[in-house]
């Protein structure tokens, strides 16, 4: 053979061979690193099914505001779950006692208030909150 042939028949390292070992191994710390957010997520989900804080709904009330609403009173109020589980269907009652008449009752219901969160909502009344006794309690939930 002569020597132009023998040149043509020895195998030529592959262009960008060390850029392919490279993005080689960044695939593979890539994978390592979304496994380990995988393996990462399943295990916190565990401890929170297994061992986690499963208290029940504890729905605390505060007043925000008092509108004046056409010939009404509107309060508006926050109500916060400081339990972990979720309440459906709450049932918030409000109670204005004036010094003088009967008291007056306005009801809402919130669709659900999720654990460690909160909902916000509103009550008319024809008697002024800010003059009369006001009460807000939540009175029952659902589960979800």
């Amino acid at each position: 053979m002569d020597e132009h042939a023998q040149h043509q028949q020895q195998p030529l390292a592959p262009a960008g061979s060390g850029d392919s070992h490279m993005a080689l191994l960044l695939e593979r710390w890539v994978a390592a690193a979304g496994a380990v957010l995988v393996v990462a997520s399943l295990g916190y989900l565990l401890y929170q099914g297994l061992l986690g804080d499963h208290s029940p709904p504890d729905i605390a009330i505060t007043v925000d505001a008092i509108d004046r609403s056409g010939a009404d009173y509107l309060v508006r109020f926050t109500a916060a779950n400081n339990g972990s589980e979720t309440a459906a269907q709450v049932r918030i009652v409000g109670t204005l006692t004036p010094a003088a008449g009967p008291p007056e009752e306005a009801e809402v219901t919130l669709d659900y208030i999720p654990g460690r969160s909160s909902a916000t909502g509103g009550l008319f009344f024809r008697g002024n909150p800010g003059e009369d006794e006001l009460e807000l309690r939540a009175t029952g939930y659902q589960n979800p």
